[in-house]
């Protein structure tokens, strides 16, 4: 192999790989999400041993400011964790304000929504039915 041909390879090897690399950043990124401009990353991902129909997720978020979240739900228990800014979370029909180092926990199907009137971020802990959507918005 001639050396051009071998710089010529190993470049399109990391043109490849990051594309790859920037392709499942956005796959990440581009999960279901009830905020609208949120920067969703998915921190783990992996099946549950004896649970062969559920999926451990722990996921990041960055709200914008002034981030809403739409009215939504889960298809499995979620527990949201504050790290930064204000979410003025609004479940139940009942408004409640989390700080950082406050987080909430929702049940299979309970409806939650709310405000980052300055942004935030949040760690997010899933454990979901696989095959469907990460949020399923309120009807």
């Amino acid at each position: 192999m001639t050396p051009k041909l071998k710089t010529g390879l190993i470049l399109l090897s990391g043109i490849v790989l990051g594309a790859a690399s920037m392709q499942g950043l956005r796959a990440q990124q581009a999960q279901g999400s009830a905020v609208a401009g949120v920067k969703n990353t998915d921190l783990v991902m992996r099946d549950l041993d004896g649970a062969p129909n559920r999926t451990f997720i722990v996921a990041s978020g960055e709200i914008p400011v002034g981030g809403v979240a739409i009215p939504h739900s889960h298809q499995g228990d979620t527990y949201h964790y504050l790290l930064e800014g204000e979410w003025q979370v609004e479940v139940g029909g009942k408004a409640l304000t989390l700080k950082p180092g406050q987080g909430i926990f929702h049940p299979r199907g309970e409806i939650h929504g709310g405000k980052f009137p300055n942004g935030g971020k949040l760690l997010s802990f899933y454990v979901l039915d696989k095959g469907f959507p990460r949020v399923v918005p309120a009807k």
